[in-house]
Parts: structure tokens; C-alpha cells; sequence
């Protein structure tokens, strides 16, 4: 199971850096005893990092062509399908573990 998991994670990598957006916390207030949270402007790690200025235009070249190249919908699909591939290996212990408890 030991090299199931590099292929996941760099397609997770992926699809969380340059797809998924997240809103970052940028102020909380008390009003009336009540706390108020302040979020910005939801964007993706990608967005932000390209935002910053703090790449090199090579990386920020790599970058725009990995994304660029990059379906979000076939990449999620084969995260699903690399999870499930993960769960039905005969190393799961999980798995084992079920399958023990259905043969009784």
C-alpha cells in the first residue's frame, strides 16, 4: 500500500492549491456580546500566491500551465477513484477487518 498514497496526495495537492477556494479570517468583532467574524473574498491558494508577487516568473509560468492543463472535474473524479482503489486493497486493514467480520 506503500505507493498507493503518493499518486492521491500529489492529485489532492492539485486539486486543493489550484481549485478549491478558501476565505481566510480577517477580523472578528464583539457587538452587543456577540461575536462577529470578517472574511475576505474567497479565492484559491493559486490566486493568492499569484496575488503576492512572491513567485518567480518561471514559477508563476509552471504554475499557469499545471492549472491551465488541468481539468478540476477529471481530477476529482480520479481522486474518488484512487481513494476507493485505496479502501479496496487487500492491505486495508479496515478492509480485512470487515471482511473477517462478515465470515462469521
Amino acid at each position: 500500500m506503500e505507493g498507493l498514497e503518493d499518486p492521491l496526495y500529489e492529485r489532492l495537492w492539485i486539486y486543493y492549491n489550484l481549485f478549491q477556494p478558501v476565505m481566510h479570517l480577517t477580523g472578528k468583532e464583539i457587538v452587543g456580546g456577540r461575536l462577529h467574524r470578517k472574511w475576505d473574498r474567497a479565492q484559491t491558494p493559486y490566486q493568492r500566491l499569484l496575488a503576492s508577487g512572491i513567485i518567480s516568473p518561471e514559477q508563476k509560468r509552471r504554475l499557469a500551465e499545471l492549472h491551465a492543463q488541468t481539468n478540476p472535474r477529471q481530477l476529482r473524479q480520479d481522486i474518488y477513484q484512487a481513494v476507493e482503489q485505496l479502501w479496496s486493497h487487500p492491505l486495508n486493514k479496515v478492509n480485512q477487518r470487515k471482511e473477517a467480520a462478515l465470515a462469521r
